[in-house]
């Protein structure tokens, strides 16, 4: 059977739930074994190293993966669905005029759609070029 085809799509989906804030700690342990049965199931050099950058990241960047399970933050900014975006005082008042709300909420707490999540970056990044990129900050 093509086991690297199959669990290289099982590891992908694991990291697709951890970045969209939906992981747990059981994942990384997941992760970390399933890397091992492809490396040693595999027949071929591409499966044989196919998990080797998850293998890399969740040796040397453990604390992102915790942070994105953990406290549901991504610390690169890279994560649409973890992100927060707050448009702070320097926004001019014609916006608070038009949008009283002073907070975009994160995506991922108000819906699990990739396209709300693409839509409120958007809305966020438009505040940012109108009011100035210092009026919106991204936690």
């Amino acid at each position: 059977m093509h086991f690297c085809r199959i669990g290289t799509k099982r590891m992908l989906e694991i990291l697709e739930r951890i970045t969209m804030g939906e992981g747990t700690m059981a994942d990384l342990e997941n992760l970390s074994e399933l890397s091992e049965q492809i490396k040693a199931a595999s027949l071929c050099g591409l499966g044989q190293s196919a998990p080797n950058p998850v293998v890399t990241t969740l040796r040397y960047f453990r604390d992102e993966y915790v942070a994105h399970i953990e406290q549901k933050k991504c610390p690169a900014h890279v994560c649409a669905a973890l992100l927060t975006f707050t448009i702070n005082d320097k926004c001019p008042d014609v916006w608070s005029a038009r949008e009283p709300v002073r907070r975009l909420p994160s995506p991922a707490r108000s819906a699990n759609s990739t396209s709300s999540i693409r839509t409120s970056v958007r809305n966020a990044e438009n505040v940012s070029r109108y009011a100035g990129f210092d009026a919106v900050t991204k936690d």
